[in-house]
């Protein structure tokens, strides 16, 4: 939803990591440990509205005020996604919140994990 930070020439050279989110089953810790590795500057993090067990109130907007204002997500926020969406028809859907989809520095599909511990050594 920030216009201009999901592009290939800015994701290039850097891990991407994808990951889904349920806004209202916040984990501000979890959310606390991908700010701080996505401000190392060796990781690119974007998150996916997914409405996991209809916990993903609102529209789009109220989505994206909650995850900046209330979570306080320093990093890309994409628009909610529904569980047939092309992504996930492709990468697999998510097993729980915070599902990864790792991406490496080609932006070449790596790996699906259900922990940010297994990707990166933290």
């Amino acid at each position: 939803m920030r216009l201009g930070l999901i592009t290939k020439d800015k994701m290039y050279n850097r891990t991407t990591i994808f990951f889904n989110c349920a806004s209202q089953a916040d984990d501000a810790s979890k959310i606390e440990k991908y700010n701080q590795l996505y401000n190392s500057g060796r990781y690119n993090f974007i998150v996916i509205p997914f409405d996991l067990d209809g916990k993903e109130y609102g529209d789009n907007h109220d989505i994206y005020q909650y995850y900046e204002n209330v979570l306080k997500v320093e990093f890309a926020v994409l628009e909610k996604m529904e569980p047939d969406h092309l992504f996930f028809q492709d990468f697999g859907k998510p097993d729980n919140n915070f599902t990864n989809y790792m991406f490496d520095t080609k932006l070449n599909f790596v790996e699906k994990t259900t922990a940010i511990e297994e990707l990166i050594d933290v």
